[in-house]
C-alpha cells in the first residue's frame, strides 16, 4: 500500500522490504532487532511513553532559549535555469520545545528539487537526532518539534509539483 501511493513504487519496494527485515534479527527468543535496541532505552527512561516524552523535553529544556537564523541554497533549478534557490530557516528554542520556521524560502521550482512537507519534517528530525543520539525516536521526540513550512514553497511542495526524496532541500534543512 505504501509503495502504491508513491510516484515510483518499483524503486522503493526494495527499501521497504529491507527496512522491515532490519527490525528482525535471528535470536533464540525470536526477538527482533528493534526490540533489542529498545531495551536499553526502556530500562533508562521507563516503559511508559509519558516518561520517555518527559526525558526528551527535559533535555531540550536544558538548552538556552533563543533564536538563530541561517540560509542555504540549492544551486539552481535544472528545469528553469534559475540560480541560487534560498532555503531560509529560523530556529527558536523556548523552554522544552523547538520551532523551525522556513518562511521566506523560495517558492516551488520547476525541477524535482522540491521537498514535500513530510520530507521537510523528516529532515528536521534527522538533524535534531544528531544532537540527541541517545534518545529514542518516538512520538515524544516528534512532539517537541514544530515546523512551519509555507505551502507551495521549495520545502512544502504539494501535488502535482515534482518532489525528491532525500536530495537538495532535505540536505539543506
Amino acid at each position: 500500500m505504501i509503495a502504491a501511493n508513491t510516484r515510483d513504487p518499483a524503486s522503493i519496494i526494495g527499501d521497504i522490504h529491507s527496512q522491515a527485515q532490519a527490525t528482525q534479527a535471528p535470536s533464540a527468543n525470536c526477538c527482533g532487532w528493534s526490540e533489542v535496541r529498545a531495551r536499553p532505552g526502556h530500562a533508562r527512561y521507563g516503559g511508559g511513553s509519558g516518561l520517555r516524552r518527559r526525558a526528551v523535553r527535559k533535555r531540550l529544556a536544558e538548552l538556552p532559549d533563543g533564536t538563530g537564523r541561517t540560509v542555504d541554497y540549492i544551486d539552481r533549478d535544472l528545469g528553469a535555469g534559475e540560480g541560487m534557490i534560498p532555503i531560509r530557516i529560523k530556529m527558536t528554542i523556548k523552554g522544552d520545545t523547538i520551532h523551525y520556521d522556513f518562511t521566506g524560502s523560495h517558492s516551488t521550482i520547476a525541477s524535482m528539487y522540491n521537498s514535500a512537507p513530510g520530507a521537510t519534517f523528516s529532515a528536521v528530525v534527522a538533524g535534531m537526532k544528531t544532537f540527541f543520539p541517545d534518545l529514542p525516536l518516538n512520538s515524544g521526540f516528534y512532539r517537541m518539534i514544530e515546523v512551519t513550512a509555507p505551502k507551495n514553497s521549495v520545502v512544502s511542495a504539494e501535488w502535482p509539483v515534482a518532489v525528491t526524496g532525500f536530495l537538495m532541500p532535505f540536505e539543506r534543512s
